[in-house]
């Protein structure tokens, strides 16, 4: 009887080392990130003091990347005047900036004006560990002149502070005229 179980008790080792080597190889795929598509990058300035009038920019690339050629708006500008600026990142109609918020810590927005005597950005607002976000600045423009005002809105886990660093959410650029 010994000899009898004996081949079925291999085959019934071997049916279980089998099933548990297996299973090894089935691991749950990553869970993919829902990522929400920014279509428009709004500019709003509002001049201190009342010098001059609000401009309100928008950056719009409403088919994504790839597609149609975005909307490249100009601004115009008053020279020597400081204006409270308000950046509204949006998908289509809808403000993406209370979601750039909860992440704060992980975002930053670079401003790089050209030629850089065009105007001076100093972000205003801050995360939580108090480095500079961007969705809030002010904007001092220089002499009379025109060039171009770069927005770029960088997610950066882990890395922020560099330009350079991370994935690049939105990368806008307005034409700026400042005149007397």
């Amino acid at each position: 009887m010994k000899k009898l179980l004996r081949p079925y008790l291999a085959v019934l080792l071997m049916g279980s080392l089998i099933t548990t080597t297996s299973c090894g190889g089935d691991d749950d795929p990553a869970p993919v990130v829902d990522r929400e598509t920014i279509t428009t990058a709004k500019l709003t300035l509002e001049p201190q003091g009342k010098v001059g009038t609000a401009v309100t920019a928008s950056y719009e690339d409403l088919d994504g990347p790839g597609g149609n050629a975005p909307v490249i708006p100009q601004m115009t500008l008053k020279a020597g005047v400081t204006y409270n600026a308000t950046l509204t990142i949006l998908n289509k109609t809808t403000s993406l900036n209370s979601e750039i918020i909860a992440e704060a810590n992980d975002h930053q927005v670079y401003y790089t004006s050209t030629p850089t005597s065009l105007m001076t950005v100093t972000v205003t607002d801050k995360d939580s560990q108090n480095r500079p976000l961007g969705l809030t600045s002010t904007i001092l423009t220089g002499n009379a002149g025109t060039g171009t005002l770069k927005v770029v809105l960088k997610h950066q886990p882990g890395t922020k502070g560099s330009a350079t660093a991370g994935e690049t959410d939105v990368d806008a650029t307005f034409n700026v005229v400042v005149q007397q």
